[in-house]
């Protein structure tokens, strides 16, 4: 399969070779259109659902009026959805020759050819949905040495894009911004005075990361607040862990603020823990609140933990053929090449498999988070408790293009319940609803926390029947 790809895409790239051989293009120059068209042919094969053929072509080059000061008819690309590599590459070809020659005739140079590469990339992504983005030669290489925003100095939040900056999807315990009193919902408007309403989320993202110990001033807004509030901050390596306390001496307390490469183990040894402080527990609560998500196989490595082995998580179906898979409670599926101790999981007493329990949810529990509880409410294993969760049920790959030093994140599949339930959009509904009180901080398992009071009344009810 990966060999037929590569001639697929390697099609496409033959097509800017034509232009350059036609239109006597340096290599320089013709170097971007390569590039381009092998993300084209990349999203046309691996993207979760089929993309018009005119809608990629367009995006690519029917804005660069306003740059170069020309730009191509966007009617001459009939509609269509075929797969044919074929067809489409005649079509970009076309496209291509015809940008080149217009870009010849004003007398573009190689940086020219360069900045339109960069920003026909940036637009087709973002014409497929919120999730899928190009990652520069910076960028890839942070993703690939796993440099990411929480294995760096930072003040400890996930974010996604708002109309006046990046709302807070979430808050990790004791990181900076959650010292700082930041809570989820609130809307960063600046960034060292600097306003960010509309810049990139990996820009903003970055302007949050520095060196430890490095200050950084952010200005955010709270619903039914009156005023801005700055806040100067200190940034700190902040890495997510698995947090685990005995209740009332009987009852288990796990909390999972994201999925990670190390979640599957982590978890296994906080359940240890647990039982090395009372091998006769009444019950688990197990907190999803405010976990975005993150890695595929740690989120079947945690419903792995409470569900008999070989059972269906759920399963995801995708354009491509390798992208329509079923993911089950075995080491196969959840053990990540730098966790080697995921495998604990399967030997984790049997009775965690039958305890009861209860799963907090909210509306910052997202992706991976929200497969977990789907999995075990569709199973009948736990009661979910809180409010409805985020709604995102997109799969994304990450491709690495060309030289293997840039790549796209491009979402290749949706991901569905065992029961077939999609929540993409609409999020897992509770079985039993709880809302918190929004702008207010909570203090997790603290008497003010009404969700988990909740539940822990509901174990104890449960014993006692």
């Amino acid at each position: 399969m990966v060999l037929m790809l590569c001639s697929a895409y390697s099609n496409l790239a033959f097509a800017a070779n034509e232009v350059a051989g036609e239109l006597k293009i340096s290599k320089e120059m013709i170097e971007p259109l390569r590039s381009v068209a092998e993300i084209l042919g990349v999203i046309k094969k691996e993207y979760v659902d089929p993309v018009d053929d005119s809608k990629l072509l367009d995006a690519c080059f029917e804005e660069t009026k306003p740059t170069y000061g020309f730009s191509l008819a966007t009617t001459e690309t009939p509609s269509r959805q075929s797969g044919d590599l074929r067809a489409f590459g005649r079509e970009l070809k076309s496209k291509s020759s015809a940008w080149a020659l217009k870009a010849q005739n004003a007398g573009l140079d190689a940086s020219g050819y360069e900045a339109f590469a960069g920003q026909c990339i940036e637009r087709v992504m973002s014409s497929l949905d919120s999730e899928s983005s190009y990652f520069g030669e910076e960028e890839y290489h942070d993703l690939s040495t796993n440099a990411n925003s929480w294995s760096t100095a930072n003040i400890g939040v996930e974010l996604k894009l708002a109309d006046k900056g990046a709302q807070i999807v979430s808050v990790e315990d004791d990181a900076p911004a959650d010292q700082g009193g930041i809570i989820a919902e609130d809307v960063i408007t600046h960034i060292d005075r600097a306003p960010i309403a509309g810049r990139p989320l990996k820009t903003i993202t970055k302007l949050l990361r520095g060196m430890v110990d490095s200050k950084v001033t952010i200005t955010f807004t709270r619903a039914n607040e009156p005023a801005p509030v700055d806040i100067t901050l200190v940034r700190k390596v902040v890495i997510p862990t698995v947090k685990t306390k005995l209740i009332e001496r009987s009852y288990g307390y796990i909390r999972i603020p994201s999925l990670g490469t190390q979640t599957s183990s982590l978890l296994a040894n906080g359940i240890i823990d647990l039982y090395a402080k009372n091998n006769s527990l009444k019950g688990v609560i197990l907190d999803l609140r405010g976990n975005p998500g993150g890695l595929l196989n740690a989120a079947v490595g945690v419903s792995a933990a409470f569900l008999p082995k070989d059972v269906l998580v759920a399963y995801t179906q995708g354009q491509s053929e390798h992208s329509n898979v079923k993911l089950i409670t075995n080491p196969k599926d959840f053990e990540h090449f730098q966790d080697k101790t995921a495998n604990l999981i399967i030997k984790l007493p049997a009775s965690i498999k039958t305890l009861p329990l209860v799963v907090l949810v909210d509306h910052q529990t997202a992706a991976g988070a929200e497969m977990i509880a789907g999995a075990l409410q569709d199973h009948l294993r736990a009661i979910v408790m809180g409010a409805p969760t985020y709604g995102s049920a997109s799969i994304k790959t990450i491709r690495p293009l060309g030289r293997g030093t840039t790549g796209i994140g491009l979402t290749t599949s949706r991901w569905f319940t065992p029961n077939g339930r999609s929540v993409n959009k609409t999020g897992i509904t509770p079985d039993i609803l709880v809302i918190a009180e929004s702008g207010k901080k909570i203090d997790r398992t603290s008497p003010n926390d009404l969700a988990f009071m909740r539940s822990l009344e509901l174990l104890k009810n449960e014993h006692q029947q």
